[in-house]
């Protein structure tokens, strides 16, 4: 995939077998993201650069599906179900939290055409799980 966006010598970025699932390419922000552990499972996230061969850098210690959003949102699940945000498009940023620490998410889905994250969610207080929508959450942060 690199060699396609980038014709060259190959670029190593993991010395084992990822899942084409916990790979995800984002070439308007020069980056590739992965997992590196069994698909489905929470493991190290990984950055590199699809422009240069320099190493890759971790971005969370324990991430599991990822997904971009709104163009350069990275949002991932890490193994305590929580729902974390990396912006691509700010040099350094670090992951935060989408929710309180004591919400477990179990499964998300974002509209994009009227800003809405839906979250079928539990909370410590509550432990039902629920569906609840989070209006806006790109265009207010």
């Amino acid at each position: 995939l690199l060699s396609l966006l980038a014709p060259g010598p190959p670029c190593l970025l993991s010395a084992g077998t990822i899942p084409s699932s916990q790979v995800l390419t984002v070439p308007g922000h020069d980056s590739v993201l992965w997992v590196d552990a069994a698909a489905g499972v929470a493991g190290t996230g990984y950055r590199g650069n699809l422009s240069d061969c320099a190493a890759a850098q971790p971005f969370a210690t324990s991430a599991t599906g990822l997904e971009l959003e709104a163009d350069h949102y990275l949002l991932y699940l890490d193994s305590s179900k929580h729902l974390l945000r990396l912006d691509l498009a700010a040099p350094g940023a670090t992951p935060v939290s989408m929710r309180d620490a004591d919400e477990v998410v179990y499964r998300w889905a974002y509209v994009p055409g009227e800003d809405l994250l839906l979250l079928d969610m539990t909370s410590v207080f509550d432990t039902a799980e629920r569906l609840y929508v989070l209006r806006q959450p790109f265009l207010s942060k």
